[in-house]
């Protein structure tokens, strides 16, 4: 989970309503081939000697451009490798492009699975505090949403035991259930989404968390979407992207985005 409140007040010259633009975004990653055995390779490191660990460089994303006007909602979609999850951390700074400009205008909530920072170790309401501290959000205000929270959770009775008694259902609900709750009150205008209905929780409450999900999006949120889930996609987004072969190779609405999609796995 990432969150930030500081805002990029760059101008878009398009046009006022574009609230992330990407130019020629390129992106790319240094992996080490070793020829080998990693004893001798230890060895050789150790006394400065000449090794065979030969950089390579694997391109995931090539020349992408991409607006999005407020309010939008983008579903982005592709198999597993195409870079996806790496376009979001670029909108949200966490990496940085090899080539392109990004501008990105207002506060900017990256989430990639909602039980990232859980403490199995720690209390469910120890958990809370952990959650708001990575969240930004103050204790005491985290002591006036506990209840809300652990309601929502539907984990009254529950909060003062440890994590790891908890089912993978329990988790995942109070994983849930605090995110929403930290993320309404930062209220980011951009949310930034990493398959986040992924697993966990039954099926009555993941239906109550998109629920949940929808009426918070639903208030003028520029929403970028990762899933593999079509249905997801085609719920949540006002309009989907398809990558493949490091671009984008489809861009439009979710009916006709999908399709393409399935028809050129």
């Amino acid at each position: 989970m990432f969150s930030r409140k500081d805002t990029k007040k760059e101008s878009v010259h398009e046009s006022d309503e574009n609230i992330i633009s990407l130019s020629n975004v390129s992106k790319s990653f240094y992996r080490e081939t070793q020829h080998e055995q990693s004893a001798l390779v230890f060895l050789k490191k150790v006394f400065c000697l000449e090794s065979t660990v030969v950089p390579d460089r694997r391109q995931v994303l090539q020349d992408i451009n991409l607006k999005l006007n407020k309010g939008e909602r983008l579903g982005v979609i592709g198999r597993n490798g195409t870079g996806k999850s790496t376009l979001l951390r670029l909108v949200a700074s966490i990496y940085q492009p090899d080539e392109g400009d990004i501008r990105v205008v207002g506060s900017v909530a990256y989430i990639s699975g909602f039980s990232q920072g859980i403490r199995p170790r720690l209390s469910g309401m120890d958990n809370l505090r952990v959650l708001g501290a990575l969240y930004g959000v103050p204790n005491a205000q985290v002591e006036k949403m506990k209840a809300s929270i652990i309601e929502f959770a539907e984990l009254k009775d529950f909060e003062a035991e440890k994590i790891f008694t908890y089912s993978d259902g329990m988790r995942a609900r109070l994983a849930f259930s605090a995110c929403m709750h930290f993320i309404e009150y930062n209220n980011p205008e951009i949310i930034l989404l990493d398959e986040v209905f992924s697993g966990g929780g039954d099926s009555m409450f993941q239906e109550k968390a998109k629920k949940r999900l929808d009426n918070f999006m639903l208030k003028g949120k520029t929403v970028i979407f990762v899933s593999h889930s079509m249905d997801q996609v085609k719920r949540f987004c006002t309009r989907v992207i398809v990558l493949k072969n490091m671009t984008v190779v489809c861009d439009s609405d979710p009916i006709t985005a999908t399709t393409f999609f399935q028809n050129n796995l």
